[in-house]
């Protein structure tokens, strides 16, 4: 083959490998005649005739008669030169192949049908898609950016934040957003009109963007999902019941909406006009034959049981919208649900963990009925994962299976009808299979039986996502103040996960200007640095969307019928576990792959990925180009919050687990308990010290005087904080939440 090498900018003609680059060393003339050359060569050249080798004149090649390489690097460009090593016309080379005209006519995609040309892949979407495994396909999250819909976007743009000023919209979010930094969590939104909106420009974006990609992932892992009775529970505007909606699409009409805004009743007049562009808001239901009298009872109350003096908001009349959800007062105490979700509920306080998560739990676990989902969101900081993973504790007892992993429905002996007659479960140092084989073992043999089938307990939680195990949870620390303790705490890993979403028209022109545009010096600032803002009504190197940041939990309820009851004791006394490692088999179901908790490491001929194994330890598997082509090229595609089931060449214990930094975080504790109490100590010393001083002031002597009202205070505040600080239990006794 022959071929012109060159410099800068490349003409090339690949089927019959000729390439020329243009040289600053060869003049004007030179360089025409060389293309004149080039191009007689490949009108010489004929692909459908295959093998023919591309044939020069001799008297061309002599004019560069120096062989190619004997030259310096600056003198090769433009020269044309003789490759003997890749001839087109060698069938040893293998870096060529040749395909006949009449080949390359018939040739078809491995990835599609070759009558019909639909993928191969069932479920795959595009070629990206065709390629991966149909387990890796199986396994993969929504990766499609999550869009609030347009008419909705339009609708709180256009009915509520319009109404208010810009500036003074602005400045209520960045105290929200202060708020949220100073606390750690939502909270309900303040009366105003005012604070509602900014509640809902700065909140709700992020919080439906949650919700949805939670209920989107429990679409995915069940094979049926048409709840019929919801119960939506958060401090937006029904923000689940609007992802809710929007999946199931306009046809989705079950039996019960109800919905819960734990803020003012602006929030309600908020939510029935979002609610009200879901066309699915409008369908009629003429199936109440399954509902009991106080379901049929919510179902035909008036709005105005909760409407307020004043329902219009901006130009719209709220009280005369009619849609299919109601919003309640208070949650009625006889209501079971298929579905409950949860929008940052469970714990309002820092103070109240986790006494708080264990009372609302139970709570809203009594509400749940047979064959339900409940769904937990909250933020996916360390005190967000702390309030999952400690419901998720609360709610399975992995502490009472300490010999077994496995994703078996456990017994939740609160909720049950019929409470078991040995005790010896509730105690978290001894396991369940004494329980177990005298009360159910004489069931499963068909002999006498110790309960009667109505009054066996009848109430067990399976997890369905994120945990890929029963076992106790590798990351948990059962104290979100250990996230705080300097260099160590920054170390320690938590469950969350991450999805991004397109920001709409009205989070776009919120997010202008020197408050929430620019970086702030100070998380407490609440506004940028003065002249940091540029000028005019751009946002420069501004971006359409978001990152939202979440953990979750989604909790079965097993069905209480005879067969499932003997089902789930038959998989109790088995005793499954999974070990160090555990892989996943054709014939294992998608509850024994592994969690990919973070976007996977990608070097140089290998992917290094961090997964939750069903063997309940956090593990780093290695999956190396040498392990195989098809696990290489699907490893290279996961993201956080994946499941994986091909396997991986080397696995090792992961650094982020738990039992690894806990002795030094009780250390640390140690240390700062040691700390505290010393300073109570000096402030009891002081105090008594004031005390003796007050007590030994001569009034008659103008030098003993207290000098001012000011030290006077001084004094009797530090008294009252003492004694305050003495009394932790009184205080933490003191419940100050509700639900």
């Amino acid at each position: 083959m022959l071929k012109l090498i060159g410099g800068r900018r490349v003409l090339s003609a690949s089927k019959c490998g000729l390439r020329f680059e243009q040289s600053c060393y060869l003049s004007t003339d030179e360089k025409s005649n060389t293309r004149r050359n080039v191009k007689n060569a490949l009108n010489d050249y004929d692909i459908t005739n295959s093998l023919k080798t591309l044939s020069i004149p001799d008297s061309q090649v002599s004019e560069f008669s120096l062989s190619h390489s004997y030259l310096r690097g600056s003198e090769t460009y433009g020269q044309l030169v003789q490759d003997y090593h890749y001839a087109l016309n060698e069938p040893e080379n293998p870096k060529f192949k040749i395909i006949d005209h009449k080949e390359l006519k018939e040739a078809y995609s491995e990835y599609r049908d070759q009558e019909t040309g639909e993928f191969l892949n069932n479920g795959s979407r595009n070629s990206e898609e065709s390629r991966l495994h149909p387990n890796t396909l199986k396994g993969r999250v929504n990766r499609d950016q999550i869009e609030l819909p347009d008419v909705i976007s339009e609708t709180i743009n256009e009915y509520m934040l319009i109404r208010n000023e810009p500036k003074m919209l602005r400045t209520k979010a960045s105290e929200i957003y202060v708020q949220l930094y100073q606390n750690e969590l939502l909270e309900p939104s303040k009366d105003t009109e005012l604070d509602v909106d900014a509640h809902i420009a700065s909140l709700f974006l992020q919080n439906y963007g949650a919700a949805y990609q939670t209920i989107f992932e429990l679409k995915n892992r069940i094979s049926k999902f048409n709840p019929q009775k919801i119960l939506d529970v958060g401090y937006g505007p029904a923000t689940g019941m609007v992802a809710l909606n929007e999946i199931m699409g306009e046809d989705f009409n079950p039996l019960i909406k109800h919905s819960f805004i734990v803020g003012p009743y602006e929030m309600q007049k908020r939510a029935k006009i979002i609610l009200s562009r879901q066309l699915c808001e409008y369908n009629v239901n003429d199936n109440n034959s399954s509902l009991t009298k106080d379901e049929l009872d919510i179902e035909h109350q008036n709005f105005e049981s909760i409407t307020g003096e004043d329902d219009i908001v901006g130009n719209v009349d709220t009280k005369q919208i009619k849609i299919r959800t109601k919003f309640l007062k208070e949650i009625p105490t006889s209501h079971k649900y298929d579905m409950i979700l949860l929008n940052h509920q469970l714990l309002t306080n820092k103070e109240h963990f986790p006494l708080e998560i264990d009372d609302k739990l139970d709570f809203y676990l009594s509400k749940l009925a047979p064959g339900g989902h409940l769904l937990v969101i909250e933020r996916g900081t360390p005190l967000g994962f702390e309030t999952i993973a400690r419901a998720r504790q609360v709610a399975i007892r992995p502490e009472n299976y300490p010999n077994s992993n496995t994703k078996i429905p456990r017994l939740y002996i609160k909720g049950s009808d019929f409470k078991p007659k040995n005790e010896i479960i509730v105690q978290s140092n001894v396991g369940v299979k004494d329980f177990i084989d005298s009360e159910f073992e004489s069931d499963i043999n068909n002999d006498q039986n110790l309960y009667e089938v109505d009054q066996r307990p009848n109430y067990h939680l399976k997890v369905i996502a994120p945990c890929q195990h029963h076992g106790n949870c590798p990351l948990q620390l059962k104290n979100p103040e250990y996230y705080s303790f300097g260099k160590i705490g920054k170390k320690l890993s938590w469950c969350h996960f991450e999805r991004t979403i397109k920001r709409p028209k009205f989070s776009i022109e919120l997010k202008k200007g020197l408050r929430l545009a620019t970086r702030w010096d100070s998380p407490l600032d609440g506004t940028g640095v003065k002249g940091s803002a540029t000028g005019g009504s751009g946002r420069p190197n501004g971006k359409d969307y978001e990152v939202l940041t979440y953990s979750y939990l989604i909790l079965e309820r097993s069905l209480n019928d005879r067969a499932s009851l003997d089902k789930i004791a038959e998989r109790t006394l088995s005793n499954e576990t999974h070990n160090f490692g555990h892989t996943a088999t054709n014939n294992d179901s998608i509850e024994e792959w592994s969690r990919v908790m973070k976007t996977p490491l990608k070097k140089k001929g290998q992917i290094v990925a961090e997964v939750c194994n069903p063997s309940g330890f956090i593990e780093k598997w290695i999956i190396p180009k040498s392990f195989g082509k098809q696990e290489f090229h699907d490893a290279r595609k996961l993201i956080g919050g994946d499941l994986w089931a091909l396997d991986a060449k080397t696995k090792l214990m992961a650094s982020s687990n738990a039992e690894n930094y806990l002795s030094k975080l009780q250390e640390k504790e140690k240390q700062k308990l040691a700390e505290r109490s010393l300073e109570l100590k000096l402030l009891h010393k002081n105090k008594r010290d004031i005390l003796n001083r007050l007590a030994n002031v001569d009034y008659d002597n103008d030098h003993d005087k207290i000098s001012s009202l000011e030290d006077k205070l001084n004094q009797i505040s530090s008294i009252v904080s003492n004694e305050f600080e003495q009394k932790p239990k009184e205080r933490k006794n003191k419940k100050k939440y509700k639900f």
